[in-house]
């Protein structure tokens, strides 16, 4: 750390805000297991009073792969895997000068295993693990892709109050113990799909959710789209509060396989940070 104090940078992907901390090539006293407790990070999160962000990362030393990726929540508690943290987390890492291999391929670790990535101007990359597809529950459908979401259809996404609406399911009796997001989808043409979504750790509406986008994409494939048991490709557009992305997947057997998340990445500021 140096005497200005810890050094931060603040990235979004679509609206969905980060700060994002170097300890691969800055490393300093303060981890995400020392000087920066539940209380603090909740602090900075918070708008007005701190930095203001959805969620708080740290870049750390990976044997692997180019580094780990340690993700928080806005409550300050340990976060479960977050698409959009990650494209922002790569675009950092590209920004800090760490390069992808041969191929043009980064990869990194998070908390449920190792990914990949690509940058293309812009754009950002991810991909994500398989999961199963969503399946109907309470007046919606639900699928875990690596966090847990409640996925409701409507006609007038805009006429829908997603702190408060949201707030219910989010601690529903069903998703017990940990709760779940909840996401609002709405079906503007064929592959295009609009999403709000209440995103917990947060607790309010975010501007975009990388992992409910997917989760989206899933549920309008598997579902809404009345496809056979057949193998088939998807590119599934998605409007966010905050912007565009894109996921592209293979649907087979009930499975999602080959998930790949796009859209921007973008610096925002950088500071110090006084602990």
């Amino acid at each position: 750390m140096s005497k200005q104090g810890l050094k931060f940078y603040k990235y979004h992907g679509c609206g969905n805000d980060f700060i994002i901390i170097d300890q691969v090539q800055n490393p300093s006293d303060f981890d995400s297991f020392h000087g920066l407790s539940e209380q603090k990070i909740r602090e900075l999160c918070t708008w007005h009073t701190g930095i203001g962000a959805d969620g708080l990362i740290f870049l750390m030393p990976s044997h692997q792969h180019s580094f780990r990726m340690d993700y928080y929540n806005a409550d300050g508690r340990l976060g479960s895997l977050c698409g959009n943290g990650s494209r922002c987390a790569v675009r950092c890492a590209y920004d800090l000068g760490m390069r992808p291999d041969n191929n043009g391929i980064f990869r990194f670790e998070a908390h449920d295993g190792d990914h990949f990535a690509t940058i293309e101007d812009d754009l950002v990359t991810v991909s994500l693990h398989d999961f199963p597809a969503p399946i109907t529950t309470l007046h919606g459908w639900f699928v875990n892709n690596g966090s847990p979401h409640f996925l409701i259809p409507s006609h007038e996404l805009n006429e829908i109050n997603v702190d408060s609406e949201g707030k219910l399911w989010r601690h529903h009796s069903q998703f017990n113990p940990g709760g779940t997001n909840v996401n609002f989808i709405q079906i503007l043409a064929k592959s295009h799909l609009k999403i709000r979504t209440f995103e917990r750790g947060v607790e309010r509406e975010t501007m975009a959710c990388g992992t409910g986008v997917t989760a989206a994409a899933a549920w309008y494939a598997s579902y809404e789209a009345h496809e056979s048991s057949t193998t088939t490709q998807h590119a599934i557009n998605i409007e966010a509060l905050g912007g565009h992305l894109q996921v592209n997947f293979t649907l087979a057997d009930q499975v999602i396989k080959d998930v790949q998340l796009t859209g921007p990445a973008t610096s925002v500021f950088e500071g110090y940070l006084s602990i």
